[in-house]
């Protein structure tokens, strides 16, 4: 065969190849754009067609389905995802609370100790930024007390099971970082299911991403980040029965 007619025929391969990926990613985002608006079952196959300008049997033949093309869509959507926590919250740390900048301009503004705020509700370090827990501090900024406001949510109830789990060093850990000291973890075997602990430190990875423990990258240390927290866990521990491990710590 000529080179000029495979040259031909590779450069052909490859546009039949945009054109088919171009309209099946069409058909996704119409699809997508639909289910939004309208939900799954309101929106026919034909709908979702004419919107990306396509014939419906193009459903059917990338897809196989609505069905098929709802699946298609989630497929994406994961593959998609990033993933942000609080041992990695990458370009979003500066949302995930109210940065140090952040709480001293309403604490100007509300005439609030700016010392007092940090010692409570300050402890999260994400990479260079120091983080402040946004509930507690609209809480103080509005009622104007320090207090925990963390038992009003809905972690609380979920942290009491958590730390009654009969993994060895896991009591220790915790009643020593209430004393003001730091457990060395390995924070790499979480499976980030909350469901699937196989030992100590996937409890307090755990407890570490819903906020209950702050996190030391460079020493790959947990410790308790404030006096918010401190106060709540000494409450779970109390409800565990853990007095008698708490005096001996004291002794």
């Amino acid at each position: 065969m000529p080179k000029y007619l495979i040259k031909r025929l590779i450069e052909k391969s490859g546009d039949d190849m945009k054109n088919e990926t171009g309209k099946r990613e069409k058909l996704i985002m119409s699809a997508i754009g639909l289910f939004a608006e309208y939900g799954y079952d309101k929106v026919s196959i034909r709908q979702i067609a004419a919107e990306a300008g396509a014939n419906s049997s193009m459903i059917s033949y990338y897809f196989g389905s609505k069905q098929g093309l709802y699946e298609a869509i989630l497929r994406e959507l994961i593959n998609n995802f990033d993933e942000f926590t609080m041992l990695d919250a990458g370009r979003l740390v500066s949302f995930v609370g109210f940065t140090e900048d952040e709480v001293k301009t309403l604490c100007e503004k509300y005439r609030m100790d700016f010392e007092q705020v940090k010692k409570w509700y300050d402890g999260y370090c994400l990479g260079e930024c120091h983080i402040y827990n946004p509930i507690a501090v609209v809480n103080l900024v509005t009622k104007g007390k320090f207090k925990s406001y963390w038992s009003e949510t809905g972690t609380y109830e979920a942290i009491v099971p958590l730390l009654n789990m009969d993994f060895e060093g896991l009591k220790t850990a915790i009643i020593e970082m209430l004393g003001g000291s730091r457990a060395e973890i390995d924070v790499s075997s979480f499976q980030n299911d909350m469901v699937s602990f196989a030992n100590r430190d996937d409890v307090l990875t755990y407890l570490i991403h819903l906020g209950y423990l702050g996190y030391d990258e460079d020493a790959e240390a947990a410790f308790v980040p404030n006096e918010e927290i401190r106060q709540e866990l000494t409450k779970a521990i109390r409800r565990n029965a853990w007095d008698e491990m708490i005096q001996n710590q004291r002794c």
